[in-house]
């Protein structure tokens, strides 16, 4: 039986079901300061990412069978345009009483590489490769969207990665 190459399958399945999809960190304690008595404040942030569109890919997926089931050979790169928002809130501690919103709220926009890799001898694995910000470069704090928020988008992806391949045609 003969590899065949299932590339525009995903890649068609992705695009359909990746785009709107959305994931949130929220109320998240990224700084905290408190003397020794006790009295301090504590920053808590929150941030979304939506994939907005799919923009482009390259690489292949090939699928062939082997033993009672099939085998895949994957190097793929998948880039999206996401819109994401991050606020921060800093609280009064011990009080607990808001006291400023150290940088209101930002709306960075950009694009999201995904790097797809499966051989041989290796299980399926997603991970980011690259992410720019768009025109405000700002991902505060700290790049809160790549590092809290954007990490989530692997688990939806590797989990339709699967599912795409698995509904992929069969070499005959």
């Amino acid at each position: 039986m003969a590899t065949i190459d299932v590339t525009d399958h995903v890649v068609n399945y992705l695009s359909s079901n990746f785009v709107g999809k959305q994931v949130s960190e929220n109320d998240l304690e990224i700084d905290r300061s408190v003397n020794r008595l006790g009295i301090g404040d504590r920053t808590n942030a929150s941030g979304s990412a939506t994939i907005s569109s799919f923009e482009s890919h390259d690489g292949k997926i090939e699928k062939a069978p082997i033993f009672d089931g099939y085998g895949y050979r994957a190097e793929m790169n998948l880039v999206y345009k996401y819109d994401g928002q991050t606020s921060a809130e800093k609280y009064s501690i011990p009080a607990g009483v808001l006291i400023d919103h150290p940088w209101g709220s930002l709306h960075p926009s950009g694009e999201i590489e995904f790097h797809i890799h499966a051989g041989d001898d290796t299980n399926w694995t997603v991970e980011i490769s690259r992410m720019t910000f768009g025109e405000i470069h700002d991902d505060r704090p700290n790049r809160f969207v790549r590092d809290h928020v954007a990490v989530k988008f692997m688990e939806i992806m590797t989990t339709l990665v699967k599912e795409a391949v698995a509904s992929s045609p069969v070499p005959s």
